[in-house]
């Protein structure tokens, strides 16, 4: 019942978005996280939490939960969400900050569809099938936004250790990791949303990210969550857990 609750809820915010598109961005439809899901993840004392896609500052709000201490990086493009992110952003521990840019592996000004649902919102078309897993990727509206890397964006020496990051940018993963192969360096912890069907066009799937990742020394551990399409049915999507060795050991 919660479920059934949940998504109405989502339902009627994509029926006020719908309207309010028309006047300018539209509000954050807010995704509830529950912090047990993430508790894995956070096992050592991180110092710099880097969160790409951060949409409203969901995942934010876990890492400040849990490691309130930690410098929070957050990069959010479209400007309805990232308004609450950056009030959430202030709340953090001091040095933290929220940039209003995409990332991905070139400097450029690229075209975003903004859905009413906005946690779909992506720089990638949906495949032909989309919809038959999420039916609220409807409606878009096409924004504008900076894309950098995010080597360009920081300086990985600056970036104190202990390192977690966390990337949700609907489908657009592989950019992102391809622009910022320097800052993974110094990641310890990786959660990374990986798809199991394309959702998106010209997305890698699950084993396309990890056999990158695993190239580059970050071992999956295993998903925290998994994620079915509106309907039910199998899992879609995870939040795939990676990690690197020099905190890990046992």
């Amino acid at each position: 019942m919660t479920i059934f609750l949940h998504r109405m809820r989502c339902l009627g915010e994509l029926l006020m978005n719908l309207l309010r598109q028309r006047m300018g961005a539209a509000a954050p439809v807010i995704i509830a996280m529950d912090d047990r899901m993430f508790a894995t993840a956070f096992q050592i004392p991180y110092r710099t939490v880097i969160d790409i896609g951060a949409h409203a500052g969901e995942f934010t709000s876990v890492a400040r939960r849990f490691a309130p201490d930690a410098r929070v990086l957050a990069f959010e493009p479209l400007p309805g969400p990232f308004l609450t992110l950056r009030s959430i952003i202030d709340t953090c521990a001091s040095g933290s900050h929220a940039f209003p840019i995409a990332l991905g592996e070139s400097d450029d000004v690229a075209e975003m569809t903004e859905y009413p649902f906005t946690p779909c919102s992506s720089l990638l078309a949906p495949t032909r099938g989309a919809r038959a897993w999420f039916p609220y990727m409807i409606a878009g509206v096409r924004r504008s936004v900076r894309v950098s890397r995010l080597d360009d964006v920081l300086d990985p020496e600056d970036v104190a250790s202990p390192v977690l990051m966390k990337i949700d940018a609907q489908g657009y993963e592989h950019h992102i990791l391809r622009g910022a192969e320097r800052t993974l360096e110094r990641v310890d912890t990786l959660i990374i949303e990986t798809s199991a069907v394309c959702v998106y066009e010209g997305q890698w799937l699950f084993d396309d990210v990890r056999r990158w990742l695993e190239e580059r020394g970050l071992r999956y551990v295993g998903s925290l969550q998994h994620h079915r399409g509106f309907f039910g049915g199998a899992v879609v999507q995870e939040d795939s857990l990676f990690t690197r060795s020099r905190h890990h050991e046992k």
